[in-house]
């Protein structure tokens, strides 16, 4: 089993929201991105 405490639903929010700006982040600063897969919105 695993030892890692429950987190807070607002600490699970913060963590999301900090790894979607990051891939947000990276998907603009890669432009290959565009040949490699379709893009959604």
């Amino acid at each position: 089993m695993n030892d890692t405490p429950i987190r807070e639903s607002d600490q699970i929010r913060q963590d999301c929201a900090r790894k979607l700006q990051a891939v947000r982040l990276s998907d603009h600063s890669h432009a290959s991105w565009d040949k490699t897969g379709p893009r959604q919105g």
